[in-house]
C-alpha cells in the first residue's frame, strides 16, 4: 500500500487521530513537536536503555521508536528495554523544552 493509500484508509478509519496528527504536525497552536535525535558515540545515552535512562522523568519527552540502521529497521514496541547505540535515531514527542533536554542527552559528551 502506498503512502497515500494509508493516509486515506487511516482518516477513514481513525478521523479523530487524523485530525489530531494533522494538528500536532502542522499547527503552530499545540505546543507538542516529533523530532529525531541520532545518538552519536559520546551520547550519555549510548549503551544504555530508554527506561535505564529515565528519559521520560529527566526529559518529559516520550520515545515513539528507535530507527536502527544496522539492521535497517524501525522498533516501535516497547522502546524502553532496547539497548540504544551509536548510530540509532531517536524519535520522540514532546514540547520544545523537552525535545531540548532530550537533544542535550543524544549528543552530549560524557
Amino acid at each position: 500500500m502506498t503512502i497515500a493509500g494509508r493516509r486515506i484508509a487511516t482518516q477513514v478509519l481513525h478521523p479523530s487521530l487524523t485530525t489530531f496528527l494533522d494538528l500536532v504536525m502542522h499547527s503552530g497552536e499545540l505546543e507538542m513537536w516529533i523530532e529525531e535525535y541520532p545518538i552519536r558515540e559520546q551520547s550519555d545515552l549510548a549503551g544504555c536503555t530508554v527506561a535505564e535512562f529515565d528519559v521520560r522523568r529527566r526529559t518529559g519527552a516520550n520515545v515513539l521508536a528507535i530507527h536502527r540502521h544496522e539492521p535497517d529497521r524501525v522498533v516501535t514496541r516497547s522502546t524502553t528495554d532496547i539497548r540504544v547505540v551509536p548510530g540509532d535515531v531517536l524519535i520522540a514527542v514532546g514540547t520544545r523544552d523537552q525535545l531540548e533536554a532530550l537533544e542535550k542527552l543524544a549528543s552530549v559528551a560524557r
